[in-house]
């Protein structure tokens, strides 16, 4: 190329150099070639970097299609293939890497002649990722390695019907969903006609929710997978279809697989406990919806003052029961600086602490977690009683009095 030849020139030889194939169909003719690499792990894949970007042969360099994807136009200088991962050097663009070839390695004409396919994912590090101060600048900065699970797929048409990757545990039960029809942030599920990659962060799901919930310091993520073997099924236009794939522990830690179930397991009776008392907080508040409908209903009638007066004593009751267990004063995520907190968010903020890292819990951790529970335990059986006596006196009066909370329209039909 230095004397204004820029023909690119890749060989192939199959008698150890007796002989020699030019292997160049499909690289432009002035692509000149810096470098050439086979696939370790599939036969007859190989890549070519040039002086104006990336090349891929699926067929042992018979003929090659461009491979730039979001690669700037720039010179290829050399190429390393290690752990299913292609690393490119290039000229005045620093490295660049693709993060799974897991699925050229599986492509095929079966593939190409889906409606739907799911590629087996690659192994799984389950690594302990923390973030940075700040944002990132992207034009500054490269981009981590996804910190989950990648799963590739392929969708003919995207608009057909619902789209559904679910996440199941190796005996078959599910673990997360994902849909293009859901409404959830969490559980959306965007796709696109062709090919598709979704990264699951190897979390189980958090804690269930109540409307308006602010919690200090916890934010409401599941414990991440043991190392083990999973599924991921795919079902989409009409068809459905499992991979196993595997998730393994980072190599440089002394973990036992029994310190990862004892965290997993902790993280899940917290987690657990925690959903317990936001299901509380959601009944007392359903409740509280009623009563005051109740008192609606009744008005000043002198007839049903007895049934307003418990209906009030009951909400009093559980205005007491609800703020022990959750901090009602807190409505802003700086509020908890004047308030505190209270059961729900303590337990909340132990199941956050004690997944900061890849351990077993603290016998702290434990202690804590029986003494809260404990407490929890007090405020849930207050509540069920109240339920037992006061709302069931309740409902007798109702339904002694005769009352209709519902009461028909006159006749709609004109005479």
């Amino acid at each position: 190329y230095k004397f204004g030849d820029y023909t690119p020139y890749l060989y192939k030889t199959t008698d150890y150099g007796q002989t020699w194939t030019k292997i160049t169909a499909g690289i432009d003719a002035n692509h000149y070639t810096r470098a050439i690499r086979a696939d370790p792990a599939r036969e007859g894949l190989l890549y070519a970097g040039t002086e104006w970007g990336m090349y891929v042969s699926f067929d042992d360099g018979a003929s090659w299609k461009p491979f730039q994807l979001n690669l700037p136009i720039v010179s290829i200088r050399d190429l390393h293939v290690r752990d299913n991962d292609l690393i490119a050097a290039t000229h005045g663009r620093s490295f660049w890497m693709i993060d799974d070839l897991t699925p050229l390695h599986q492509m095929s004409d079966e593939v190409s002649n889906s409606k739907a396919y799911l590629f087996k994912p690659d192994m799984s590090y389950r690594m302990h990722q923390s973030g940075g101060w700040g944002r990132s600048d992207p034009k500054l900065e490269g981009q981590n390695h996804p910190d989950g699970v990648m799963i590739h797929y392929y969708v003919e048409n995207a608009e057909a019907d619902e789209i559904k990757v679910e996440i199941l545990e190796e005996d078959g039960d599910l673990i997360k969903s994902y849909s293009s029809k859901s409404k959830d942030r969490k559980s959306m599920l965007k796709v696109k006609s062709g090919g598709n990659r979704l990264v699951w962060d190897m979390r189980y799901p958090g804690f269930r929710e109540f409307p308006g919930m602010i919690l200090y310091s916890s934010p409401n993520r599941g414990p991440k997978a043991v190392p083990g073997t999973y599924k991921v099924r795919l079902t989409a236009n009409g068809e459905t279809m499992e991979q196993d794939f595997e998730i393994v522990k980072d190599p440089r830690l002394p973990n036992t697989p029994e310190d990862y179930q004892r965290q997993f397991d902790f993280l899940i009776s917290v987690r657990d406990k925690v959903s317990e008392a936001h299901d509380a907080m959601n009944n007392i508040r359903d409740t509280r919806a009623d009563l005051n409908y109740l008192n609606e209903k009744i008005g000043n009638d002198a007839e049903y003052q007895p049934i307003k007066e418990l209906a009030d004593e009951i909400k009093q009751d559980m205005g007491v029961i609800e703020n022990n267990i959750h901090m009602t004063k807190n409505e802003a995520y700086q509020d908890p600086l004047n308030f505190g907190i209270r059961i729900n968010n303590r337990l909340a903020f132990l199941m956050a602490d004690q997944q900061r890292g890849d351990f077993p819990p603290t016998d702290q951790a434990v202690e804590f977690s029986k003494e809260v529970t404990e407490e929890l335990q007090v405020e849930l059986g207050a509540l069920q009683k109240l339920y037992d006596d006061k709302l069931s006196k309740l409902n007798q009066m109702i339904e002694e009095k005769g009352l209709k909370m519902i009461k028909a329209p006159e006749n709609q039909l004109a005479n």
